[in-house]
């Protein structure tokens, strides 16, 4: 018998338990007894002659007798499991499937692993989309060696495929429906091939990140049921073939395939056919004689040449170092050239000098061909207005910087982004609410799904007077370069993740007035004394400043800070507020609104009333019931305009 103790296992970490379970022999008894209900997840009562495996129970289904064409052999063993018996999953995966079911016939392979288990919950309120989108992504976990991963937290687990590690929902108003767009797993240790039916049954992704990996074999020829993929990075893996396919997919924007074994195939002209689409960044090793991508200037916007075997574990060619660099910089173990990538609009590097010449690291990140400030550098000089080095520097700067923003903050996953990485001038860019002359003076990306550490690059932004990052996903230190960023009024990062200490660079900011630093992760750190010295009556420039800074009943903050230096203190269980007189989404706007007593004006919205009542000016103007503003509120209050 089974030992309960195993048994219990079932209900977390152990995805598979396969015994001989299935009744035998004159007697109807199995070997092994399973005695719990759902304990064994496959009953087996042997082998055939030829080794494979023979099922037990019930007698076969006629579907189970006739497989689909492509399938198993009739003659052969139709494995099943305990909680499918009638066949009904299976037999949905098998008439979606591109090789007719065969793969799922086979006990060993992926896809047989991912139906096993998700059979152990299959449940009728699944929407079949919803059923094969965690079967597509239980494949892709056994295909590539999921126990081994690096991060694989609640992967093939009764969670919501959208809180698996890496993978991002877009949620819609239908129940048990949520749309998977974004999978994030670059180096993540993923080992193995890419299964088709990841790409095959997830239609809505738009971004896919598998680059830094040992994926190997072709990219499915299914890839083409991407319709919405914009982001498809694959660079530094042993991938072998680019699919015809792959010109298919119109909405795609951003390909990166550079350091993989193609052999020396062409590019697709369906996918350089693509360039005159949406296309702007295809990279690939298509420079040198070891080439193993033939792709010309037309179509691939980045060449690179495969890095020599002989480098030393540094990464270093042995050439030495110059202005623009002959090295290659070593990025987790891997090798990345990106001296000799061609890029179309940059071919002498003045760009690159440029921006290297305005790098906080001295352009150490330029030189990385998979970092965000690589990335913006080559959307920067391949677009269709590039021609920047006749321009000054602090626009062509701050261009970059904003795409950098986008790269380094997972742009392509933000709520808001219209004209992002389009021609346009950076002001017309949403979330940018103001601007002097070309330079962004409002920048505010607040609840905005940024993801990632704050790029130092954002202080290129340099005429910033507000900026605006609350409630997102962001972690990491604050930069300590935002203390370049001088003309700097108001500072909001409340409602993160940020981490390490305050930075005492923001107490140089002469005009800074408001500061929000709470609800974050700060832990056992303190107020910087300049920033506590921006409060003095005689400096009169620090009006507001949140943090952390309650003190709990164990006498332990986040952060310490003196009374007279924060004004309002938070703690773990403090309600969120975005920031002084909003506890939710704010208008797009500096105010700071204070309390103010309601007039007894009737027949007006109450919630509507206490969001303007906030503002004394309006309160005074609004008592008055011959004004203009209060003919707009009582129009405004209607059930139809509200």
């Amino acid at each position: 018998s089974v030992p309960e103790e195993l048994c219990t296992l079932r209900d977390t970490t152990l995805h598979f338990l396969w015994v001989d379970c299935s009744p035998v022999g004159p007697a109807n008894t199995p070997k092994v007894e399973c005695p719990i209900e759902n304990c064994c997840s496959i009953c087996f009562e042997g082998y055939d002659d030829d080794g494979g495996p023979l099922t037990g129970g019930e007698n076969p289904t006629e579907e189970e007798m006739n497989p689909p064409q492509g399938g198993a052999d009739e003659d052969g063993p139709k494995p099943d499991v305990t909680n499918d018996d009638e066949n009904v999953l299976k037999l949905k995966i098998v008439d979606e499937s591109s090789d007719g079911g065969t793969a799922l016939e086979d006990t060993a392979s992926p896809q047989f692993r991912a139906y096993a288990w998700l059979v152990e919950e299959f449940s009728d309120e699944y929407t079949d989309e919803r059923l094969f989108q965690r079967y597509a992504l239980a494949t892709l976990y056994f295909a590539t060696d999921g126990v081994h991963w690096k991060h694989s937290e609640n992967w093939v687990s009764d969670e919501d495929e959208c809180k698996w590690f890496g993978v991002s929902c877009k949620f819609t108003d239908d129940e048990g429906s949520n749309e998977v767009t974004s999978i994030q797993l670059k180096s993540n240790q993923l080992n193995g091939a890419i299964p088709p039916e990841l790409v095959q049954y997830s239609p809505n992704l738009q971004n896919l990140n598998f680059a830094i990996n040992d994926l190997s074999g072709p990219i499915p020829k299914e890839i083409s049921s991407l319709k919405n993929l914009e982001i498809l990075e694959l660079a530094e893996n042993h991938l072998t073939s680019i699919p015809a396919e792959l010109g298919d997919i119109l909405s795609i924007s951003h390909v990166f395939l550079q350091l993989n074994d193609f052999g020396g195939q062409e590019m697709p002209s369906g996918v350089c056919d693509l360039r005159a689409e949406k296309l702007t960044l295809l990279w690939a090793d298509c420079r040198g004689d070891s080439a193993t991508v033939q792709c010309d200037g037309t179509c691939c916007s980045a060449c690179f040449e495969p890095a020599p075997e002989e480098l030393n574990e540094t990464g270093d060619s042995g050439d030495g170092g110059s202005d623009g660099g002959t090295s290659i910089p070593s990025n987790g173990g891997t090798a990345s050239k990106t001296d000799d990538v061609v890029t179309h609009s940059d071919v002498d590097g003045k760009i690159l000098k440029i921006l290297k010449k305005y790098a906080p690291d001295g352009g150490v990140s330029l030189d990385d061909s998979l970092s965000p400030q690589f990335k913006a550098y080559s959307w920067l000089v391949g677009s269709d207005e590039s021609t920047y080095v006749d321009v000054e520097h602090i626009i062509l700067v701050q261009r970059y910087a904003m795409a950098t923003l986008y790269y380094g903050l997972a742009g392509h996953g933000w709520v808001d982004k219209d004209k992002w990485l389009s021609n346009d001038d950076v002001c017309e860019w949403q979330l940018v609410e103001a601007c002097v002359g070309k330079m962004v003076t409002e920048f505010d990306p607040y609840s905005n799904n940024l993801v990632g550490q704050i790029p130092v690059e954002i202080t290129h932004i340099r005429m910033l007077e507000l900026l605006d990052l609350t409630d997102n996903e962001l972690y990491g230190p604050i930069p300590t370069e935002f203390g370049y960023l001088a003309d700097l009024e108001i500072l909001r990062l409340g409602g993160n993740l940020l981490t390490g200490t305050i930075p005492f660079q923001l107490g140089q900011l002469a005009g800074l007035q408001e500061l929000y630093l709470h609800d974050n992760e700060f832990l056992g750190t303190s107020m910087p004394d300049e920033i506590c010295g921006m409060r003095n009556e005689e400096n009169n420039g620090l009006t507001t400043l949140w943090a952390d800074c309650e003190v709990d009943d164990n006498g332990e903050s986040h952060v310490w800070c003196e009374d007279s230096c924060c004004d309002e203190c938070f703690g773990d269980n403090s309600e969120f507020i975005f920031y002084e007189g909003f506890g939710t989404n704010p208008p797009k706007t500096t105010m700071s609104p204070v309390s103010a007593p309601v007039p007894p004006n009737q027949g007006l919205k109450q919630e509507l009333w206490d969001k303007i009542s906030q503002d004394p000016t309006l309160v005074a103007r609004l008592s008055d019931e011959s004004s203009h503003a209060y003919e707009a509120f009582l129009w405004l209050g209607s059930s139809k305009n509200l």
